[in-house]
């Protein structure tokens, strides 16, 4: 569910399919993009050796696209309903529980789309800043230029003053 700034909720549906692979629980789908379901979000949750019917949360990560075909990562956590009413009840309403938001803030990542950068500085509005980062790591000498009387027993030390 996408709340839309007009107030109104635009719904996504994505086709896939579960899968328990060891201790962990995958979810693929695939969303109909030109008339065909293409691969589309891959969820990974850990559950361990517990019957996956024991846990009232999932904790995991995503990879998928959003409405707007940016491709979006972060932190999920899926909360057992007891019906399918009160999950679409859940699901449809734009608040997250407390105990769920702080969890998940600031824990998804958003790569604007962008069709095949033809140079570096096309990646992001931080490329030009690419070069600082290229000079900043290496190993660096310090040399402090120090008085040939100096002598640590004597130094003063500064009070404050009011």
């Amino acid at each position: 569910m996408y709340p839309l700034p007009d107030g109104t909720i635009r719904e996504h549906y994505s086709n896939g399919s579960v899968i328990r692979q060891g201790d962990t629980i995958s979810i693929k789908t695939k969303t109909l993009s030109g008339g065909r379901y293409i691969e589309g979000a891959s969820e990974i949750y850990y559950i361990g050796h517990k019957s996956p019917a024991s846990l009232n949360y999932l904790v995991g990560t995503y990879c998928t696209f959003d409405i707007y075909t940016n491709t979006v990562a972060g932190r999920a956590i899926l909360e057992r309903c007891d019906t399918k009413e009160k999950m679409d009840k859940m699901a449809s309403t734009p608040e997250i529980p407390p105990y769920i938001a702080m969890e998940i803030r600031d824990k998804r990542m958003v790569n604007d789309s962008k069709l095949a950068a033809r140079h570096f500085l096309e990646l992001s509005t931080n490329s030009p800043y690419a070069s600082i980062f290229g000079k900043v790591p290496g190993y660096y000498k310090i040399k402090f230029d120090v008085e040939e009387s100096f002598n640590p027993q004597k130094t003063s030390v500064l009070k404050k003053t009011e």
